[in-house]
Parts: C-alpha cells; sequence; structure tokens
C-alpha cells in the first residue's frame, strides 16, 4: 500500500512538539490496536441486530479513536478534538444500548437513525424507502407510541434523541439528558470539548498549540474510551497485554496530575 506522505499537510510546530510524547504515544497506539484486536474478535454477521449495532458502536469508537491519535501525530489537534467528540458521542450511545438489551433501545435506533438519514434527508422519497421502513416497524414491533404524538406536542421519533424515550422519563432529548441516562460526569467532558464541533469558537481560533494541557487531556478521552469499551465489552477477548499498558498509561495520567495540582 503506496502513502503519499509529501502531499500530506502538517502543523510542524505542533508536530514537533508531540515527538516529546513519543512514549505516550506509542502506548496510546499499543491501546488502540489490543482494543481494536478484541473488538474484531466479536463479529456478528447480522447487522440488523442487538449485537450487530453493538459491533458496529464498538467498531465506530476504535475506528474514531484511530482518527485522533493519528491527527495528534500530524500536529492537528484542532481535527483531533472534534473526532474526540465523537468518540464521547459514540461511546455514550453504545453504553445505552448496550446495557439495555432487554428494553430494545438498539430497535429505536435503528428505525429513527434509518428514517431521518434516508427518508427525511430527501425531497422525493421513494416508495420502496417507505415500505422498507414501515416494514422495518413492523418487524422490530415498534410501539405505537413511538410514531404517534398521542398527548404529546410530536411524537418520540421527532425528538433528537427520541430512541431513548423508554429510559428518558425526565424528557431531556438533548445529548446533556442522554448523558445524564449513561453518567452525569459523561457530560462535563463532552461540554469541554464542545467548541471543537464545528471548529467556529473563538477560542478555538485563538488557541491551537500543542499545550502539555491539551495533549494530556487528548489521551485521557481515548485512554478512557478504549478502557470503558473493552471491560464492558470484549474484555474476555483482550490480550494478556492489555493490563500492562493501561497501568503505564494510568501512572503517566496520575504522574501529571500530582505534577499539576
Amino acid at each position: 500500500m503506496i502513502i503519499n506522505k509529501r502531499n500530506l499537510f502538517c502543523d510542524e510546530l505542533n508536530a514537533i512538539t508531540l515527538y516529546e510524547y513519543k512514549h505516550e504515544l506509542s502506548l496510546l497506539r499499543r491501546l488502540i490496536k489490543m482494543a481494536e484486536s478484541a473488538v474484531n474478535q466479536m463479529e456478528c454477521s447480522d447487522v440488523w441486530s442487538y449485537n450487530g449495532i453493538c459491533q458496529m458502536f464498538a467498531e465506530s469508537i476504535v475506528s474514531y479513536a484511530k482518527m485522533a491519535h493519528d491527527n495528534m501525530i500530524l500536529g492537528h489537534l484542532n481535527a483531533a478534538n472534534m473526532v474526540l467528540r465523537v468518540v464521547i458521542e459514540n461511546s455514550v450511545f453504545f453504553e445505552l444500548i448496550f446495557d439495555h438489551e432487554k428494553e430494545e433501545l438498539w430497535k429505536y435506533y435503528l428505525v429513527q437513525t434509518y428514517r431521518d438519514s434516508v427518508i427525511l434527508s430527501k425531497e422525493e422519497v421513494s416508495q420502496q424507502d417507505m415500505e422498507f421502513f414501515k416494514d422495518m416497524c413492523q418487524r422490530y414491533g415498534i410501539d405505537d407510541v413511538f410514531l404517534e404524538k398521542g398527548n404529546r406536542k410530536k411524537p418520540y421519533i421527532d425528538e433528537n434523541y427520541g430512541w431513548t424515550y423508554k429510559l428518558n422519563k425526565k424528557e431531556y432529548f438533548n445529548f446533556k439528558g442522554v448523558c445524564n441516562l449513561v453518567d452525569k460526569s459523561e457530560y462535563l467532558g463532552f461540554e469541554l470539548m464542545s467548541p471543537y464541533s464545528h471548529g467556529t469558537a473563538i477560542t478555538t481560533k485563538l488557541s491551537s498549540s500543542a499545550t502539555m494541557d491539551r495533549i494530556m487531556s487528548m489521551i485521557v478521552t481515548i485512554y478512557i474510551a478504549l478502557y470503558r469499551l473493552v471491560t464492558l465489552y470484549c474484555w474476555d477477548a483482550v490480550d494478556d497485554g492489555f493490563d500492562g499498558v493501561t497501568e503505564s498509561i494510568e501512572s503517566i495520567i496520575y504522574n501529571y496530575i500530582e505534577e499539576n495540582e
């Protein structure tokens, strides 16, 4: 495979600074590869199933972690943080779906996201697409309360995260509300990274240098996402060296915290 490195853009100053963290990045790369190997062993052939949806989310988390890692090495720290925001989102959704197999959130996620991405995104919807959507609802036994307005201003399927309605008793259908269904502390990390969503915040434009705080924050985010994924989803498939790598990364994180208290 040929990669044309000469045509890659790079923030050279940041990349040089990141080189000073080659040990940390090497550990992070090993962690990503171990997580990827373990996730791949959980492969499910039926995409349209609980296990299939969990597998897709798990693969996405690893894939986005790899993208963030590569952007860090190139010195594109804002890009890395934008990707890490997606890592957090996928981690939250994965944990909700994985932990609530009984509530079958995966079915409502499938139906809502299919409708949003296939039907609502088109000016003219084909009869085939509509029939497929109706067939999905029937095949998965989607509740009428999810599809119909009833006593509400709009049906749950029209809410941003309506597929969480079985758990979302307070009906906070925003990302903060969804994070609270998993762990209230999750939202803080997302909130701190929110300026990176579209790269429009003034703070993002004023600061793009590779400070120690920014680098460690990215390392911690990737570490936590992958550690939680592996321990929750594929612990039995992980490599024997996983504990050694995670302990080394944790030691670096704790030392950093102690030195900056």
